[in-house]
């Protein structure tokens, strides 16, 4: 595992640095089109051109994870009534970064490795500036180190998957200085990230990596070193914990109860105001969920909508996510027990061909090899117990390259080997590539297409130009077809033309968009507070409006949905539609309750004030 800076050509190492930059501000910025699409428009190409004849090839692997991506497009596609593009960006990271790692050769690796390493390097250093400086955050993450990552805790296990098998490699029978410089750098950025789910994942990893060497005589250790190794585990442990649970300990020590009960408050308060209790929230609503589609779940990266629904006062203190924090239970909400099945698989025939290898390899570099891999590969299912890192690029690149590069060395033995596909001709094979390559990077581009033709649009509106406006976001709509945004963009300019003219035909267009773009999407229910608003304010423009007690019904499933902490503006259009069915009493109360909550916010008590203008009580 040589840390060789040697080039096999000049275009694959920019293509790997160029990949590891967009991947790295993906995750930094979430932002699809900026980042998302060029970083995975180059590991497609890198993926597809790099494949050979030689590597079609399925092992038990290999078959796992296609049938896992497959199941998942599918989902994201046909199954789930709302479609994500984040959801098929996802999917393909980990896809053809795994596809990348087959065709990886040696020198290659250590490439890419040498180029990771460097960076996750500075990384720390800017880690331990934000942890004892406070500044320098793309991010906000508190007093805890998160460098580009959205969470300290993504951080944490993107560090883990190079940190872990460096520190089973120093371990084994190997001697590079260049170890002893990079492992503490890195494991101070693990530490600054103050995250306990990464912490237990190192732990997991270590101790797996350990435990091999030692069953296969590479480990250099004696017993006094265990010993110190072990206490240096149990410190850190205790020092990660103490950091990260530091406001509720000292909450309870300023209070006058007894040493038992001192203890009892602090083990209670570290559920209830930690990011524990956060996670058994989201754990509850996830499996309240499952339950109502079980067998194909409930839609791709839809966790977000049911969250939404939940009006507790968790979801006011803790905020809404799109992830569950467990990618297990996740699987299981979005894509019902088929998908966590095959998730399973991947992990099941991850670890079979990993000790079938291992027992077949004699040869000592070999088995060290596997070993680094089985432990990185085990931090990161366990990881994956406590967060989502399934759903963020920035990991699964550098998952998914380790997991194809060890699939490419068990498709080496005959006896993991399922089924070898047909060999084409040379000229027949790049062809069928270049075609596959064309087809996936056009299909991936259309989104990106009609992103920009909707911004186009917003630009031509806002100059007057409003043929052109209504044409741009057209092509937004037949590029991206299956997404709602461009329907009710379309349906928001046919709005203000409502507003303006008081035009019969704007009016009957807006409530034709907004009907196609809630049947696209269900879940968004700003479409269906919309649709209200049309109908409360503008019947009379309608060929057939709704009743207001209709309005109302809708008014109250948006509410229903969203929570009413977080929902303010569905709220205020509520209490107006309820002073326009002349229930003033209603609206009178309401609006006293809902003034209470926000008295602490300026900002909303203006747009309040602004918005509504009381009746007296009937």
């Amino acid at each position: 595992m040589g840390l060789t800076f040697n080039r096999t050509s000049l275009l694959t190492t920019a293509s790997l640095c160029t990949l590891i930059l967009l991947t790295l501000l993906y995750s930094a910025m979430g932002h699809v089109f900026w980042w998302g699409w060029p970083a995975l428009t180059i590991l497609i190409s890198l993926s597809i051109f790099r494949l050979s004849v030689s590597q079609l090839v399925l092992t038990p692997l290999s078959t796992a994870i296609f049938i896992y991506s497959i199941l998942m497009w599918t989902n994201i596609i046909f199954i789930n009534p709302a479609v994500h593009i984040e959801g098929i960006y996802f999917v393909c990271f980990f896809f053809f970064s795994f596809l990348l790692g087959r065709s990886l050769t040696l020198q290659e690796r250590n490439t890419f490795l040498s180029i990771t390493i460097s960076v996750f390097c500075i990384f720390s250093v800017w880690a331990v500036f934000q942890y004892l400086t406070g500044f320098g955050y793309i991010i906000d993450a508190g007093y805890r180190a998160n460098t580009v990552y959205t969470t300290p805790n993504l951080y944490a296990a993107a560090i883990n998957v190079l940190l872990v098998p460096l520190i089973i490699y120093r371990f084994g029978k190997s001697e590079h200085k260049l170890l002893d410089i990079i492992i503490p750098i890195l494991f101070i950025g693990l530490m600054v990230s103050q995250s306990r789910g990464g912490w237990i994942a190192f732990c997991g990893g270590i101790t797996t990596g350990l435990l091999l060497l030692k069953i296969t005589g590479n480990l250099r250790l004696n017993k006094k070193t265990w010993l110190l190794l072990l206490n240096c585990i149990i410190i850190f442990t205790v020092i990660v914990i103490y950091h990260s649970t530091e406001k509720n300990l000292s909450l309870v020590t300023r209070t006058d109860k007894t040493a038992n009960e001192n203890i009892k408050s602090t083990v209670e308060n570290t559920v209830k105001f930690t990011s524990i209790a956060h996670r058994l929230h989201f754990y509850k609503i996830a499996w309240q969920q499952t339950k109502q589609h079980p067998l194909f779940g409930n839609g791709y990266f839809n966790y977000k909508y049911f969250l939404n629904r939940d009006n507790s006062a968790e979801l006011a203190r803790y905020g809404t996510t799109h992830f569950v924090h467990n990618d297990y239970l996740q699987h299981l909400l979005e894509s019902g027990i088929s998908g966590l099945i095959c998730l399973l698989l991947i992990i099941i025939t991850f670890y079979y061909q990993a000790f079938r290898l291992l027992r077949d390899t004699d040869k000592e570099s070999h088995q060290t090899q596997l070993i680094l891999i089985v432990a990185c590969i085990t931090g990161v299912f366990i990881h994956a117990l406590g967060d989502f890192l399934l759903y963020v690029p920035g990991i699964m690149l550098f998952a998914g390259l380790t997991l194809g590069y060890f699939d490419q060395l068990c498709s080496t033995k005959d006896n993991l080997v399922l089924h070898q596909l047909p060999l084409y001709p040379r000229k027949t094979f790049n062809l069928l590539k270049s075609l596959t390559l064309i087809f996936i990077i056009f299909s991936i581009s259309l989104p990106v297409a009609a992103r920009h033709f909707s911004l186009a649009s917003d630009s031509a509106y806002t100059l007057k130009r409003y043929t052109d406006a209504f044409r741009l976001i057209q092509w937004a709509q037949h590029l991206a077809p299956y997404e709602e945004q461009y329907l009710y963009a379309e349906a928001r300019l046919w709005l203000k033309a409502t507003r303006d003219q008081q035009n019969i035909e704007a009016a009957n267009k807006a409530e034709e968009l907004l009907i196609n773009a809630i049947n696209k999407n269900p879940f968004e229910k700003y479409l269906l507070l919309e649709r209200s608003k049309l109908h409360r304010d503008y019947a009379h423009l309608l060929e057939d409006p709704v009743s207001i007690d209709q309005v109302l019904e809708w008014q109250q499933e948006v509410l229903a949905w969203q929570s009413k902490i977080k929902n303010n503006a569905a709220q205020i259009e509520y209490i107006k539609t309820l002073q326009r069915a002349g229930r003033n009493r209603e609206a009178n109360k309401m609006m006293a309750e809902f003034r209470q909550e926000l008295i602490q916010n300026s900002r909303l008590r203006g747009l309040l004030n602004q918005a509504l203008k009381p009746k007296q009580s009937d």
